[in-house]
């Protein structure tokens, strides 16, 4: 039962940046995807677009929460 306050603190942290994580990389792969979209790319020029701009998001997620943690 003592593992369980050390549980409750690691799932208050993992939330936030697992939010985090999905606003950056929702946020970015979407406006790479209607980029290419406006832009008139081919089908898969607007995949290849999406998938970039999703690991971007991602990274950039990582390295802020890297960021906050070492700060």
């Amino acid at each position: 039962m003592s593992s369980l306050p050390l549980a409750g603190i690691f799932t208050e942290a993992l939330s936030g940046a697992a939010a985090f994580a999905a606003l950056s990389t929702g946020l970015i792969g979407g406006a790479a995807r209607y980029a290419a979209v406006l832009s008139g790319c081919s089908e898969h020029e607007v995949e290849l677009a999406t998938a970039i701009g999703f690991f971007v998001g991602l990274g950039l997620a990582l390295m802020a929460q890297m960021s906050e943690y070492a700060a």
